[in-house]
């Protein structure tokens, strides 16, 4: 059984890219029919004061968090009277990447569809949300980036590389090639040094492809084989005019902390389109390529 996507949260603090984020969102949960989850979070260490500042008056607090409530509000009603959407809404406050991940597991959301800075201010901020949402979220991230509005999916890139769990991601994106109609293009990229692996990822890529057109969908298929995956896989997304890039987020533990790879990293820094990162496993067990994968060491 795949994956329905029933509740979608976006997180709002009414910039460009937010707003590009949302309407993205308001797209996708026509086409689902799902219900919409505004969230916006008031950072609490942007209220505490560094050595000589003044501690802001509690009636400048009391006005801001009454003018965000007021906004999200009219927002939200904005969107249900416009698009026919249910359109829920929420103010908390806290450190925003961890807010946005607790709330999307207290509403059972299915997804996280957020925007993400632009090159220039990612190089002046302490953090880029969108990065740390995803490192602390269980669920599939939308990452949406600046300066381009995509509604909808009609072509979609799915790399397939030889890590463990690599077609996990299959479960969430179903649903959204078949709502879209969308054209899937399966590129199986291995590393030069990956030799041994380029049996297994083009049986994996052929099994897939078999599953998909089982299931009515317009299938191509690519094995790429050489240095600077990251890249390929970029430049085929623009050579090909794609919509989406569905990739596996593997987190790596170090210093006693998660952090993203610089595969995924440079996926989501360099694409031009939305990246759906889906962490391995998700849900979902791999039955067309588990032959294929048995006493295979996938690293």
């Amino acid at each position: 059984m795949q994956k329905e996507i029933k509740n979608i949260l976006v997180p709002v603090n009414f910039s460009e890219a937010s707003n590009n984020a949302l309407q993205t969102a308001i797209a996708m949960c026509k086409r689902h029919n799902a219900t919409l989850h505004l969230v916006n979070v008031l950072e609490t260490e942007l209220l505490v004061p560094m050595a000589g500042m003044q501690v802001p008056a509690t009636g400048i607090v009391a006005e801001l968090e009454l003018s965000r409530e007021e906004n999200l509000a009219n927002m939200a009603d904005a969107i249900q009277r416009n698009h026919g959407l249910s359109c829920r809404h929420y103010t908390e406050a806290g450190f925003i990447p961890y807010v946005i991940c607790a709330k999307a597991e207290e509403l059972d959301c299915d997804l996280v569809v957020t925007g993400t800075a632009g090159t220039k201010v990612k190089k002046i901020m302490r953090v880029d949300n969108a990065m740390a949402i995803l490192k602390n979220c269980s669920i599939p991230v939308l990452i949406v980036p600046s300066g381009r509005r995509v509604l909808d999916f009609r072509n979609i890139l799915f790399p397939v590389r030889p890590v463990l769990n690599a077609l996990s991601k299959y479960k969430m994106v179903f649903p959204i090639i078949k709502k879209n109609n969308a054209r899937v293009l399966l590129m199986g990229a291995i590393n030069e040094q990956e030799s041994e692996k380029v049996k297994t990822i083009k049986q994996m890529v052929d099994s897939t492809a078999v599953q998909m057109k089982s299931q009515n969908i317009h299938v191509d298929r690519k094995l790429y084989f050489g240095k600077g995956i990251a890249r390929e896989i970029i430049a085929t997304s623009n050579r090909k005019n794609t919509d989406l890039l569905v990739i596996t987020a593997a987190l790596r533990r170090g210093l006693k902390q998660f952090f993203v790879p610089g595969f995924v990293q440079k996926m989501i820094n360099e694409s031009v389109i939305p990246v759906l990162c889906v962490k391995p496993g998700f849900g979902v067990e791999e039955h067309a390529v588990r032959s294929i994968l048995h006493n295979t060491r996938l690293v």
